[in-house]
């Protein structure tokens, strides 16, 4: 905010306008938070000031309140598939799943490409089949080296795609085109046919995942947050209710 505030005083050199853009605006903390209110208030009239944020309501509702909101809506996934391939050199059958991901969020998507996030992607699925081959010890071995050596954001990205996962079984059973890990049919069917299926329980986990995710942005155990996931889903195959 400080080398904001410096920069701002200058004209621009070139155009009329000096624009200056805020990712995730919603991650400033407090202290930041206000000390950027002030030059939202009275900014120079050469200076557009552009914040993003996929949770607004995380932003001061006076920020909120002196700005004009712009919705944005995904980009297609064919136009993110076709951008793998021509800008970043992926072959069609790997930008076509990450698109799917990311389901139309480019940064996403460029990120998913990345060697760790498919590593991650991979990790999710070991959790799965953990859960299908009743492995638990082999969890409990995953979960503290992956607790010890992994930022939150990491964990965050596991939810995500066991969300995914989960999702699939229920486009399985009832839409198939809807899938997203179309490279990974055969699992997915293995999955699903030695579970009993339920759609409101499928969900009811989804929601706890989601749920966790957010719990992600406090002070939290992030070793028992997963183990707690784990068995959410592990109830799916051997709960007895």
């Amino acid at each position: 905010i400080r080398m904001l505030q410096k920069r701002i005083i200058y004209r621009p050199q070139e155009g009329n306008y000096r624009v200056l853009i805020f990712e995730n605006a919603d991650q400033m903390n407090q202290s930041s938070a206000n000390a950027f209110l002030k030059t939202l208030e009275e900014p120079p009239e050469y200076v557009i000031l552009i914040l993003t944020t996929t949770k607004v309501n995380s932003l001061l509702p006076t920020i909120i309140s002196r700005c004009q909101k712009v919705h944005f809506n995904s980009v297609s996934i064919q136009d993110v598939e076709k951008l793998l391939v021509e800008q970043y050199h992926h072959r069609d059958d790997e930008a076509k799943i990450y698109a799917r991901i990311c389901n139309g969020n480019v940064e996403n998507a460029i990120r998913m490409a990345e060697e760790e996030q498919v590593k991650i992607r991979e990790q999710s699925l070991e959790i799965l089949n953990y859960v299908y081959n009743n492995d638990l010890r082999a969890f409990y071995e995953f979960n503290e080296k992956f607790s010890k050596n992994s930022q939150t954001k990491r964990l965050a990205d596991i939810f995500d795609h066991l969300i995914l996962w989960l999702g699939d079984l229920i486009h399985l059973e009832y839409n198939p085109k809807q899938i997203i890990n179309i490279d990974k049919l055969n699992e997915l069917q293995i999955f699903r046919n030695k579970m009993d299926f339920n759609e409101g329980k499928i969900q009811k986990v989804i929601d706890f995942l989601e749920l966790a995710k957010r719990r992600l942005e406090g002070h939290i155990n992030k070793e028992l947050l997963l183990i707690n996931a784990f068995y959410k889903i592990y109830n799916l195959y051997y709960s007895q209710e």
